[in-house]
């Protein structure tokens, strides 16, 4: 409220003291919400509070612009209604005089002043949220709205009427635009909005790597900075000539203010080495002829999800090589293992010694349980593999006919590798 200063001042002609007393009025303030604006004020309202029980027939009630005036009975203010104020405040002094002695008389004043409420637009209130949802704590702009209205409260009001908790607020829709009313001391109104925003936490969408280069795409469009290894720290995602091997990504959103890391391998391109091979009978795949480091066979290409799950384990490099089939090497540098794999068709090639095994006879295939061998010369020994190349059945014979039992194999396929005098031949058989 404004100060107030109460004169009471005048005379008579006898004792030189009013012989009434009046009351101390209010002060009469209005609103408006742009500075300047010259405002009306009625200023005869305040009567009744300064006559008090004085009969107001009795006096003569004056208005000036001075205690000088006032006290000379000079420059009455001819419509006191009706009074316009030019600056934001003023102070006005109210003479009473007695009708049967003018002489007789008292000033009093009171201050009259536009309070001048003048609130901001806040900005937009933004929040980092895995939806679209967050909460928000409203109290954190009411210093931005209010502009220095110390006295003021403030309400936050939604779709459903006020908010009752405005320190821990859920919005309802993304984005939202909530109904800002600010009262005064003195009961001015004024409003404004407040929109709430909930940005999505960024998201590694995806890495492109072409060669030892990579672009990092972001799931939604945002302020970010991008390094690699702790280096190349800035705005550009995109990195080139990274050396082969893991390396740790990370990305900090400065919109939301957290990073997220990642760790990704620039992998070396598949082993050379020609793509169709001879062996001879009982070779394995550690005779293949391949160029690179850390050379590893597989039974698949490796560029689609194996259908059987041990598909894609790297077979051993004892696994006898069997004629027409065809193996996948990758090399592995620095760690990290090429995703493409050269292709080997291996081709049997027949020797002289091949000869002791041409009377070769084996059944049922598929089988059951019981795989009977044959042939014209001694059996010396027979090895079944898995498709990893691991030994999962072995047996010493000497004998021309032997019954080898497959019941304790799980089904799937299996290599047998046959040995006669000196001599080796491997088929392919699948257990049922």
């Amino acid at each position: 409220a404004f100060d107030s200063a109460i004169f009471i001042e005048g005379g008579s002609m006898d004792t030189g003291e009013p012989v009434f007393v009046i009351n101390e009025p209010g002060d009469l303030q209005t609103c408006t919400f742009e500075q300047g604006v010259a405002t009306y004020f009625d200023l005869t309202v305040n009567e009744p509070v300064i006559l008090g029980t004085l009969p107001p027939a009795n006096f003569t009630i004056s208005y000036y612009e001075s205690l000088e005036d006032a006290n000379n009975n000079e420059n009455a203010l001819a419509e006191p209604e009706n009074y316009l104020l030019i600056d934001e405040s003023d102070t006005i002094f109210v003479r009473v005089s007695h009708n049967t002695d003018p002489s007789d008389f008292a000033v009093v004043d009171f201050l009259i002043g536009v309070f001048s409420m003048s609130i901001n637009e806040p900005d937009i209130y933004s929040l980092c949220g895995q939806d679209a949802t967050a909460t928000f704590d409203l109290t954190t702009r009411d210093y931005e709205i209010l502009n220095f209205c110390f006295e003021c409260t403030i309400i936050y009001s939604d779709e459903n009427g006020p908010i009752d908790n405005p320190a821990s607020y859920t919005n309802l829709t993304n984005p939202q635009t909530l109904a800002v009313t600010v009262t005064s001391e003195f009961g001015c109104v004024a409003t404004t909005q407040l929109e709430l925003l909930v940005t999505p936490q960024m998201e590694i969408a995806s890495l492109d790597i072409s060669g030892q280069d990579v672009v990092v795409n972001m799931s939604a469009e945002g302020d970010f900075i991008f390094r690699v290894d702790n280096i190349n720290y800035g705005n550009l995602n995109s990195f080139s000539d990274l050396t082969i091997g893991q390396h740790t990504l990370q990305v900090t959103d400065l919109t939301c203010g957290n990073t997220i890391v990642m760790t990704f391998n620039i992998v070396p391109d598949a082993p050379l080495g020609e793509t169709s091979q001879e062996f001879t009978e009982g070779e394995t795949l550690a005779d293949l002829d391949v160029e690179g480091e850390g050379i590893q066979w597989y039974s698949t290409p490796g560029d689609a999800p194996p259908s059987n799950m041990d598909a894609d384990t790297p077979l051993a490099l004892s696994t006898p090589l069997i004629n027409g089939t065809t193996y996948y090497a990758s090399q592995t540098i620095s760690g990290a293992e090429s995703t493409q794999r050269l292709a080997v068709t291996a081709v049997m090639i027949l020797g002289l010694k091949d000869n002791a095994l041409t009377e070769l006879r084996y059944y049922p295939n598929p089988v059951i349980d019981m795989f009977s061998i044959s042939n014209t010369a001694a059996i010396d020994g027979v090895v079944v593999y898995n498709t990893l190349g691991q030994v999962v059945l072995q047996q010493k014979f000497d004998t021309r006919d032997a019954l080898i039992n497959m019941v304790s194999l799980e089904n799937g396929i299996y290599i047998v590798k046959i040995s006669s005098n000196n001599q080796q031949k491997t088929i392919r058989i699948i257990k049922q």
